[in-house]
């Protein structure tokens, strides 16, 4: 009587907590899956836009969520290499290979998250629209444009200065010098 009696107590304690931590676990897994699947869809939406903001912070958070992979930290470690390696001009050494770590480091992350998808397929599944990338050209293009227009603004207002002091006849030496080009002029 008094073994059933210390079973009964055991199992009233030990049951629920045991709910509870399985519930727990099964929990936490589900939520890291579903941070990992987020994070391998921000790469492979913005594989096509390295300059994204998005595409970076989810290159960022790799290691945070596939720390228990080596075979996806080594790939990642291996793709941040090649997009390191620049030439002269800054530009990438080698765009091939560039283009294939990425791939692979994308390829490991479906494998790891259990999809099977070869290489060919994770490389031509991306699509950047005519009309996307032309949008962002333009916004690249109008950028750029942004900084002729402030030195622009920065001449007229030294001329307009000039031109009032010199009808208003107070001597030019305290008016800076205007210079045809800028040293940080990126042409």
């Amino acid at each position: 009587m008094w073994e059933q009696t210390l079973a009964i107590m055991i199992a009233t304690i030990v049951g629920p907590l045991a709910a509870v931590g399985i519930t727990l676990w099964y929990q936490g897994a589900t939520k890291k899956r579903e941070q990992q699947l987020v994070l391998l869809r921000m790469l492979s939406a913005t594989r096509g836009l390295p300059g994204d903001l998005n595409h970076s912070a989810a290159l960022t958070l790799v290691p945070v969520e596939f720390a228990d992979s080596p075979i996806v930290m080594a790939r990642h470690k291996a793709y941040l290499e090649a997009i390191s390696k620049k030439d002269s001009d800054g530009n990438l050494e080698n765009p091939t290979e560039t283009v294939n770590k990425y791939h692979d480091l994308l390829q490991s992350i479906f494998e790891f998250l259990g999809y099977k998808f070869d290489h060919e397929a994770v490389r031509n599944q991306g699509v950047l629209t005519k009309g996307f990338i032309d949008r962002d050209n333009l916004y690249l293009d109008s950028l750029r444009a942004s900084i002729h227009l402030a030195e622009s603004a920065r001449v007229s207002a030294i001329a307009s200065a000039r031109m009032a002091n010199h009808v208003a006849g107070p001597p030019e030496d305290d008016l800076p010098e205007i210079s045809e080009s800028r040293s940080d002029d990126p042409e």
